[in-house]
């Protein structure tokens, strides 16, 4: 712990009960790794091919070279086998590198290669060549082609089509894409380029039987569609349309299979759904109901690619709605009736048109299983909303940024109008971009909060951005310098000293206006309520995204949990488990009628 004006006996306080969490949270994982709260399901399953169980041997080991790389990110086989192809990510840090295994005939005989350092991306063409991105400044900007002893440079980000026969090379930003393409049979031809860059046009492209299968923003309200053209004719003048989501529901992600396309689609209520459409004529569309629970759908692809499958995991906790209403999801396991006296812990992000995470996790459960509701607000700037989808991320992103903030200060006090936890209860966590709602609702509504957690928090937006048109709008809404002599929640911040994403000085910025205003305001005013306390949790390395070791991920998740009890004045031994759970999700307005 690193703190700002913390008494021993606080320090102590917090570290005792960092350490009780922390065997909480191991006695949680090994409940629920056992039995996975992840079901898994497949569409067009086929009878299994089962062989005699062999003797398993190790290809790879991860600590491979020990140059302090830790965690294997992605493997892929090159089409005969014959070469292995894996990404291993050093530990707090972003950075990976890429490892060639040569298995030869017999995979006792592997032997690696070469390590090839920042690889970001990759696929194979044929056994002898690789194309791979690299990733400098966080930025994915060329891709190499290696021909095991020969190499030479292209342009952007590596993809393979499901059929296995186009290399495909991605250059995406948040509003434009270009996708240029390699055919197998012949690896070293110069790229072919499917439509140029323009601005507002985002595509994804697939193949399948001489057609490619495209995945644009050209549908009504700009939201996406499937067209399809001809291999030989690419560009956007060929493109024909054959599918646009029903009124009501948006398209998030698309799988070609053999003879059909699997969209993961989200409905009005934003509920999740699977629609799968035929790729010859006559069309046929058809609608897979997935639980209600399902709030989280990864697609999965591992060994062989099966094109006549589509295999996902289904994890919670729970989804969201439409227009000028901001969708609430709500879990809880108390009874409506007692949800007025329930911790209540709230989940935001609302930036990028990124969903908000609602994988499970283990120290969500563990708050359920105390009593807490969990609430997740999906605001305006935020990937939600089935009715609207990219316009929903528009709605709350630039110069309506604000409109973010007023949406989360909006689900918090709906929650409490329907009787849900009430002011003296409330805690908000965020991750990165989610911070800066966070931040800016502390300075204009400190009162709607107890306890704030923040990882790895982008704080200060205007001393951050370079754009000379936006300072005027970020000024209104900018966490760090709208900070004012007041009485704030109490906030813990962790940090990571070698973060390129959020700068480490505008995290020490923040907290020390922040600091300064406290003192201020307690100076000023005779305060009888407990001083607020600001702690900056500030760990080593440029984990932006939390630390992947298991170990240092329960230590981070054990003094998250140990803040929020001691703030809120909470004794978790003495906590009892409840009855069985459950979930809903509440919907409130978002309280500007001229939006």
């Amino acid at each position: 712990w690193t703190t700002v004006e913390l008494s021993k006996a606080q320090l102590q306080k917090l570290r005792d009960q960092e350490q009780r969490f922390k065997r909480r949270l191991h006695s949680v994982h090994r409940k629920f790794a056992i039995v996975p709260e992840n079901s898994e399901f497949q569409l067009e399953t086929k009878q299994c091919l089962h062989t005699d169980e062999q003797e398993m041997l190790e290809v790879f080991n991860a600590d491979w070279g020990g140059d302090g790389y830790g965690t294997i990110q992605r493997v892929r086989l090159s089409p005969t086998e014959t070469m292995l192809a894996v990404t291993v990510k050093k530990d707090h840090h972003e950075e990976t590198g890429c490892v060639l295994v040569h298995l030869g005939g017999v995979i006792l005989c592997q032997k690696a290669l070469l390590l090839l350092d920042n690889v970001l991306s990759f696929e194979w063409a044929t056994d002898d060549v690789l194309y791979y991105s690299t990733q400098e400044t966080l930025r994915c900007l060329c891709v190499f082609r290696l021909h095991l002893s020969d190499s030479g440079v292209q342009t952007s980000l590596v993809s393979r089509s499901r059929d296995q026969r186009l290399v495909t090379i991605n250059c995406s930003s948040k509003i434009s894409s270009g996708v240029c393409f390699f055919d197998s049979k012949t690896p070293f031809s110069f790229p072919t380029l499917i439509q140029s860059r323009q601005p507002g046009l985002l595509y994804h492209v697939e193949h399948s039987d001489n057609y490619l299968f495209i995945l644009a923003n050209t549908g009504a309200n700009q939201e996406y569609q499937l067209l399809r053209a001809p291999l030989a004719s690419p560009s956007m003048p060929h493109w024909v349309p054959l599918f646009s989501a029903v009124p009501g529901t948006v398209i998030k992600d698309m799988e070609l299979l053999q003879d059909r396309c699997v969209f993961t689609v989200k409905d009005s209520q934003c509920r999740l759904q699977i629609q799968t459409l035929t790729t010859q004529e006559p069309y046929q569309l058809n609608t897979h109901q997935l639980p209600h629970w399902a709030c989280d759908l990864s697609p999965q692809r591992v060994g062989t690619v099966d094109r006549g499958s589509f295999a996902f995991l289904l994890s919670s906790p729970v989804h969201p709605p439409d227009g000028t209403m901001v969708s609430l999801t709500l879990l809880r396991m108390p009874a409506l009736s007692e949800l007025h006296k329930a911790l209540l812990l709230l989940h935001v992000y609302g930036a990028y048109g990124v969903d908000l995470n609602m994988a499970f996790s283990t120290e969500k459960r563990l708050l359920l299983e105390d009593g807490w509701a969990l609430a997740y607000c999906h605001v305006r700037g935020g990937g939600e909303l089935g009715e609207r989808g990219l316009a929903w991320r528009q709605a709350g992103s630039v110069l309506q940024k604000r409109r973010g903030v007023e949406d989360l200060a909006a689900c918090i006090q709906t929650l409490h109008h329907l009787g849900v936890s009430h002011p003296a209860l409330p805690a908000l966590t965020a991750h990165s971009a989610g911070a800066v709602l966070v931040g800016a609702l502390c300075n204009h509504n400190p009162q709607l909060l107890k306890a704030v957690t923040l990882q790895a928090p982008f704080l200060d937006v205007l001393g951050t951005m370079q754009d000379p048109s936006l300072p005027d709008n970020i000024a209104s809404y900018c966490p760090c310098h709208n900070i004012i002599p007041q009485l704030y929640p109490s906030m813990l911040i962790a940090a990571y000293s070698e973060d390129r994403r959020v700068p480490l000085s505008g995290v020490m910025k923040y907290v020390e206006r922040l600091k300064k205003a406290i003192q201020v305001c307690t100076t000023r005013v005779s305060v009888n309520a407990r001083v607020p306390a600001v702690i900056l949790d500030l760990q080593p390395g440029g984990d932006h995204f939390g630390p992947e070791d298991f170990h240092l991920s329960l230590n981070e998740s054990a003094r998250q949990l140990a803040f929020l009890y001691t703030e809120l004045g909470l004794d978790h031994q003495k906590t009892q488990q409840r009855p069985k759970e459950r979930s809903n999700n509440l919907t409130g307005k978002s309280h500007r009628p001229r939006d």
